[in-house]
């Protein structure tokens, strides 16, 4: 039987005085009278504060044997009072029950305060009541009873069967009380509860000693830990090591000063696979100010980091190739002509076209001319040192960028490793030759990227008026 939520407002000698004067009752076959005050004793509590106080003073078993007493004491009860039969309809209902309802006895005795009951709880409650009556047993039901205004209001109604003296069954006492305000608080908490096991997001719960109490389905599909496995666990069963400890003690010095903490984390899954997260963390503290748990909501944000990377990628590379972009190129080129003015080392710029590629591309299609330059690609990467950059800056043209070189005949030997023919591999016997133009510099004069690839990109074209298939160089040196 659910606790009421009205609590026993009796201290000491106050309470055994009701207890006793319900013994006293019982003794003086006041048996009705002394089953209301020990159903308020055991089931509702917090008895009238004046009318029951004034009767406990000047009461006698004698008047409260009477009708006077009886009715005084139901009519002074916090609770709406009801009083059944042995044919199961109702005898008796308190003055709180009519002022609540609005309806006078007359109209409620029998079955005529089930009119009153919302119709979609009448016949369930009805039930619950007529089972515990031929059984003789207590019996507690919730349901919603309309008040004088028209409003449904929720009420617990908790009722026990009545003996006399001879054991013989006499029917039932009830007690109503108005429990609306609970019921709209575990409606709003079962929405709570409802939207929280739908959330894509990870939900977990601690206690304030940061143990595991509760998570929610997400968390256990984004983790791979069901309740069970962390439950009593710390967060750090999570850990994927990336972190170090100032990084936690910042995350605790916030929530402890602000009460919240939110950023980028890194954890690990159930199969050892490390994955960011979303993470922001509260603090819930109760009425006095003491933190009772923290919640924790995070998002996988594998994906979005994928993407991002995949943008940061794109942004600086060619996405056909995988070769540095022409923005790459020119920023990888300024730094390589700082490094060649401290070092005095020489520096070489390799301006790259195909000599034949429209005619593979229109015979063959974009699909076989894109094939071709992947092939182009992976055969000048293979050409070049680690420590070198190749790139494509659009079309059918590509540019290498030497470093540390001790002249330009190193730049020469590179081109000429370059130029070998490509050949498509469903015809041989066509293929796509380079014509290169190569310019350099040694670290002393002034220069920058545009200029060098300037010169090389005419340096390349000197050698397609040449014949095609050929290497050029712009000048000894810039």
């Amino acid at each position: 039987m659910p606790t009421s939520p009205i609590s026993i407002d009796l201290q000491g000698s106050a309470k055994g005085k009701v207890e006793a004067l319900a013994f006293t009752l019982g003794k003086a076959k006041c048996d009705i009278v002394a089953d209301i005050l020990n159903l308020f004793l055991n089931n509702v509590g917090n008895l009238p504060a004046e009318g029951i106080a004034c009767l406990l003073e000047n009461g006698t078993p004698e008047a409260m044997h009477s009708s006077w007493w009886y009715r005084e004491l139901a009519d002074n009860a916090p609770v709406l009072i009801w009083v059944s039969g042995l044919d199961k309809g109702c005898v008796f209902f308190n003055k709180p029950w009519q002022d609540f309802t609005g309806r006078p006895l007359t109209a409620l005795l029998g079955n005529g305060w089930a009119d009153d009951v919302h119709p979609d709880d009448a016949q369930r409650c009805m039930k619950v009541y007529r089972a515990a009556f031929d059984a003789r047993e207590c019996f507690d039901v919730e349901y919603r009873l309309r008040r004088h205004d028209g409003e449904y209001r929720w009420m617990i109604d908790t009722a026990a069967p009545h003996f006399n003296d001879a054991g013989e069954f006499q029917g039932y006492i009830g007690s109503c009380i108005d429990i609306t305000p609970r019921k709209h608080k575990e409606s709003q908490l079962q929405l709570a509860e409802t939207s929280i096991e739908l959330l894509d997001d990870g939900v977990i719960i601690t206690d304030p000693e940061h143990c595991i109490v509760w998570v929610n389905p997400a968390f256990t599909k984004i983790t791979g830990y069901p309740l069970e496995d962390v439950k009593g666990k710390k967060p750090s069963v999570l850990s994927s090591g990336k972190h170090d400890e100032a990084f936690y003690l910042h995350m605790f010095d916030k929530l402890r000063v602000d009460g919240r903490w939110q950023g980028e984390i890194w954890n690990r899954r159930k199969n050892g696979e490390v994955y960011p997260e979303w993470l922001s963390i509260n603090s819930v503290k109760d009425d006095h100010g003491v933190v009772v748990n923290y919640v924790g909501i995070f998002s996988d944000i594998t994906r979005q980091k994928a993407k991002e990377e995949n943008s940061r990628y794109l942004s600086t590379h060619d996405p056909l190739t995988g070769l540095a972009n022409r923005y790459l190129m020119e920023q990888v080129l300024e730094f390589a002509i700082l490094s060649a003015k401290r070092s005095k080392k020489g520096l070489a710029v390799l301006f790259i076209d195909l000599d034949g590629f429209k005619l593979v591309n229109d015979t063959f299609g974009h699909l076989v001319g894109d094939d071709l330059l992947k092939d182009v690609a992976q055969s000048i990467t293979g050409s070049i040192r680690e420590s070198d950059l190749a790139a494509r800056p659009g079309g059918d043209e590509f540019v290498v960028v030497l470093e540390n070189l001790c002249s330009i005949r190193d730049a020469e030997d590179v081109a000429r490793k370059i130029s070998k023919p490509i050949r498509l591999e469903f015809d041989p016997t066509v293929c796509v030759t380079f014509s290169i133009g190569i310019s350099y510099y040694d670290g002393v004069e002034e220069t920058n990227a545009k200029t060098l690839i300037h010169l090389a990109d005419k340096a390349m074209y000197q050698a397609k008026e040449s014949g095609k298939n050929a290497i050029k160089l712009a000048s000894e040196a810039v």
